[in-house]
């Protein structure tokens, strides 16, 4: 039970983040400050920032699936057991790639925060070397 009260409690937190991070600019300083203790290079740690909402969504996919297991039966064929499968199994790896591909190429622009959306992901254009513009 003390394992789906920090759930909620991670879950609650990366969501009142991610509002805050969506609603006001201002408050991407203080969540990449959040990254800086774990020495990622700028490009990679403010992606990791525009990444906000698929952390969000895996905390919730956790919640969901270890919730429905702590209280749902013993039953493997019960909704307990189908929706702890589905939450781990299906959409905590569906956001690490949500994830991925918003910090290495910054798409889907539609769930990157609004002032983070013209940003380039890790992969930007590289100019081209025969010199034609």
């Amino acid at each position: 039970m003390i394992v789906l009260i920090v759930l909620i409690l991670f879950a609650g937190f990366s969501t009142w983040n991610l509002y805050s991070l969506w609603r006001n600019s201002e408050s991407e300083k203080a969540v990449d400050a959040a990254y800086r203790i774990f020495g990622f290079r700028d490009s990679l740690r403010r992606g990791i920032v525009r990444a906000q909402v698929a952390f969000c969504g895996i905390f919730w996919c956790i919640l969901i699936g270890f919730g429905a297991s702590i209280l749902g039966g013993d039953d493997p064929s019960s909704i307990s057991a189908i929706t702890t499968l589905v939450g781990i199994g299906v959409g905590v790896p569906g956001f690490v790639i949500l994830g991925a591909l918003i910090v290495v190429i910054n798409r889907p622009r539609s769930v990157v925060p609004p002032h983070m959306r013209k940003d380039s992901g890790l992969l930007k254009k590289r100019p081209s070397q025969s010199g034609e513009g």
